[in-house]
Formats: C-alpha cells, sequence, structure tokens
C-alpha cells in the first residue's frame, strides 16, 4: 500500500488546497481510499476541485514520478512531516488551526513537539521594538521554551537571532517553500540557524514556491497553532501580526502584547490588543508565569561550541583581521560555505564584520 506520506505530497504537488484536501480526505475516510477512487470517480470528484485540478491528480498518480521526487527532496535535506506521522504536532490537528496535511521541514523536527511560544511583530520596527524582540525571546530560551517566528525582516529575524545567539531552538514558519528564504537577505541567517543545530524551517508550500501574497497571512495559524501562546512585540494598525493574534485567540492561545508608547504609530496594534485583553508583557517571566511554565523546570540551553570548519575559520583570523576575499584564498572553500560559517560566528558573537567585508575576532570574547 502507498504510504500517506506520498500521498499527501501527490495532492500537494497538484496543487489542491488544504481545505480542499482536508474535505476530500474526510469525504473517502482514508487517503489511500481517495487514492484509489482518482481512477473511477472523476464524476465525483471533479466538480469539488475543478477540472485543471483533476487533471493534475490524474498526472501526477504515478508512484516512480512521486518517488523520484521525494529521493531529490530527502538528498537536499528536507524531510516530510505528514498528519499521520507520529512526528506532527497534536496542537496543529486541532480544528481551527485548519491543519496542514504535510509539512516540508528543513532542520530538527524533533521540535514540533516541544513546548513553543511565538514571537511576532512589525518589519519596520523602532529601537525599542527591536530591544523587546531580543530580551523577551531570550528569556523564553533560557526558560526551555522553543520560539516560533516567520523569518520576515525586523521582529521575526531580532527574535530567531537572539535565540540562537543565547543557545536555545527556534522555529521558522514560511509563507514561501523551504528552498525559497523570503526575504532572500535572510538566506545566510537561514543556514546559520540550520546550521546551529538548534534550529527548523517548515512550509506546507512545495519547497521551490516563492510565495504570494496570500500565502505569508495563511502560515501565520501555523505559527499560532504550533505555540501556547503568541506575543506581539510591536504592531501598527495594519500589522500582520494582528492577524496572528486574532488567529491565536481563535485557536484557544492566550495572547500578549508589548505595551509601547501612546504617540507611536508602531504601538498602536499591541496597545489595541491590551485594551482587548490581551496579556500586557514587558519580561519573559510574565509569559511563564500566565502558562505556568516554570524555569527550573525546562531545559537549559547548552553552551555553544564551533564545529571543525569554524574552529579552522577562527583560528586563521586569530592573526589579525583579513578580508572575506583573503579568507576564501586561504581556507581553500566556496564563497557560501564560509558565508555560512562566517554568519555562524557572527551569531555566536565570536566573530564581527567589519566596513569593507573585514573580520575580526571580537575581543569581547
Amino acid at each position: 500500500m502507498i504510504a500517506n506520506e506520498k500521498i499527501y505530497y501527490w495532492l500537494t504537488l497538484s496543487g489542491i488546497s488544504q481545505v480542499r484536501q482536508q474535505k476530500l480526505i474526510e469525504f473517502y475516510k482514508t487517503p489511500f481510499d481517495l487514492w484509489e477512487a482518482v481512477r473511477s470517480e472523476k464524476r465525483v470528484i471533479e466538480p469539488n476541485i475543478g477540472a485543471k485540478h483533476f487533471e493534475a491528480l490524474e498526472y501526477y498518480r504515478k508512484e516512480e514520478l512521486l518517488d523520484r521526487d521525494l529521493d531529490s527532496l530527502y538528498q537536499k535535506g528536507i524531510s516530510l512531516v505528514c498528519y499521520d506521522d507520529e512526528r506532527y504536532p497534536e496542537r496543529l490537528k486541532q480544528k481551527e488551526v485548519g491543519s496542514p496535511r504535510l509539512l516540508f521541514c528543513k532542520g530538527d523536527t524533533s521540535l514540533l513537539k516541544t513546548t513553543c511560544v511565538a514571537i511576532v511583530g512589525t518589519r519596520r520596527c523602532t529601537r525599542y521594538g527591536k530591544l523587546m524582540a531580543e530580551k523577551i525571546p531570550k528569556g523564553l530560551a533560557e526558560a526551555g521554551v522553543t520560539v516560533v517566528s516567520g523569518l520576515a525582516d525586523g521582529i521575526d529575524t531580532y527574535a530567531h537571532r537572539a535565540v540562537i545567539e543565547s543557545g536555545g531552538k527556534t522555529i521558522a514558519v514560511l509563507g514561501s517553500g523551504v528552498n525559497r528564504i523570503t526575504p532572500a537577505v535572510n538566506q545566510g541567517f537561514a543556514d546559520s540557524l540550520l546550521a546551529s543545530g538548534r534550529g527548523l524551517i517548515i512550509s506546507e508550500y512545495l519547497p521551490n514556491f516563492s510565495g504570494a501574497k496570500h500565502t505569508f497571512p495563511e502560515r501565520n495559524r501555523i505559527i499560532s497553532g504550533l505555540s501556547l501562546g503568541v506575543v506581539v512585540v510591536e504592531a501598527g494598525d495594519r500589522s500582520g501580526a494582528l492577524i496572528t493574534a486574532r488567529q491565536a485567540g481563535e485557536q484557544g492561545r492566550e495572547a500578549f502584547a508589548i505595551p509601547g508608547n501612546a504617540d507611536n504609530p508602531q504601538s498602536n496594534g499591541c496597545n489595541a490588543l491590551i485594551k482587548q485583553g490581551a496579556h500586557l508583557v514587558t519580561e519573559a517571566g510574565d509569559i511563564l508565569e500566565v502558562l505556568n511554565l516554570q524555569k527550573n523546570e525546562t531545559e537549559k540551553p547548552h553552551k555553544l561550541q564551533l564545529d571543525i570548519f569554524e574552529d579552522t575559520v577562527y583560528n586563521e583570523l586569530l592573526s589579525g583581521r583579513k578580508h572575506f576575499d583573503e579568507l576564501l584564498d586561504r581556507l581553500k572553500v566556496n564563497p557560501q560555505e564560509l558565508m555560512t560559517t562566517l554568519s555562524a560566528l557572527e551569531l555566536k558573537r565570536i566573530v564581527r564584520r567589519e566596513p569593507g567585508n573585514m573580520y575580526a575576532i571580537n575581543i569581547a570574547n
């Protein structure tokens, strides 16, 4: 019998939306029964999904084609976690979430079943927003909580970075495929997040999908769905973070907001959430208390260590600051590998980047 993972991939490859996937499988009781029905029940299925999608289902209904695709994904470090997989988190199965039937993953999939809290906010944050986006996630990470966010510019990136720097664990939920980091400028950081061994990047979309206007709000339900609560750090009246906060309420999650200056438009969303009943937050302890999580009962982050190539780069810089091109020449590696390693060392605050693409040991360490 064909594996459910392969059937869910077949449905996703055919362009069937999550809502329609769920309805079809509920109608046919099991993924396998749906797989079999496509051969004989066109008149039942086609009206529910449209002729174009039914043609796609027929075209991709070839096990050898699916096997070839999946083998290629596995070789590129992409794993699949389907709805029936033991790694699939129970929180995402809640009806109000709109459960994705398949998750494409890069990194440590065990994080899907850890204690999670989401950190969200505006892409155009203030200095105050940046400070709180670093302070709160760091405190959560030190308490052993996995921080979930969307790897967008601004609050999301500052939160992910603060967690990795403090030795914690983090999940990035994308509105694009896992091979199409958006914004592209975050590719180096995404590589470092995975290289740390304490991160996970997930998406419900095909790996090479570039994202669309509607897919970024759609992924917000997964950010909140994975989490016990959602913290809005800084948000204006129309920030996408407010969508995540609303979905958190619909899913029965706790909503938290950091208060801001009443004269700052970037704080209007957070201040409004507090008026509406969200928990006011000024430190990570406020969140831990509401969620009944105790620091002494949770896992402490492990001490950062260098892998072999990080150690090589570090030793090369001990003799003095060097230009990126000089490091390339001396170490005989490809530029992407060196950039990923330097980014990882920056995250650990061991190396700093200076003007002119120069790198040096961070004296503070």
